[in-house]
């Protein structure tokens, strides 16, 4: 009974070690993950621009939980994002910092606006751009 104790008293400590270092291993891949530059964190951010254009895409049209979700994806973020990725090469993405690329985003969606609107409007959803503008002006795009 004593040896049994004490090899419980063992086990534990060694399954204690184990999962903290299982811990750590998912915790660094998180942080390598999200920081592909490395743990360098005086890089500058530039190369992930085509990143957050994507984050930006992914943010509206990842997860599409109802309508709402659906029409402001096909209807705005969809157009938005086709404009840019074919006026701008991912080398000049990648130049661009996020304001610039929030700048970016803001005058695209001002062009395609009377467009957008009538889409909308055919759905009966003007609440949907009022949604989407109040996220740029917060930027809140991502």
């Amino acid at each position: 009974i004593i040896a049994v104790f004490i090899a419980m008293f063992i086990f534990r400590r060694i399954l204690v070690w184990v999962a903290m270092i299982i811990i750590l291993a998912v915790i660094a891949y998180f942080l390598v993950h999200d920081n592909p530059g490395g743990f360098n964190i005086n890089t500058p951010k530039t190369h992930q621009t085509i990143g957050y254009l994507e984050k930006f895409k992914d943010n509206y049209c990842g997860l599409l939980y109802d309508r709402d979700d659906s029409l402001i994806c096909y209807i705005i973020v969809t157009p938005i994002y086709n404009d840019i990725t074919q006026r701008y090469t991912s080398q000049e993405l990648s130049h661009m910092n996020k304001s610039d690329l929030i700048k970016i985003i803001i005058n695209t969606a001002s062009k395609h606006k009377k467009e957008i609107l009538s889409k909308l409007r055919k759905e009966d959803a003007l609440y949907l751009w009022e949604d989407f503008t109040f996220d740029l002006k917060h930027n809140n795009i991502y």
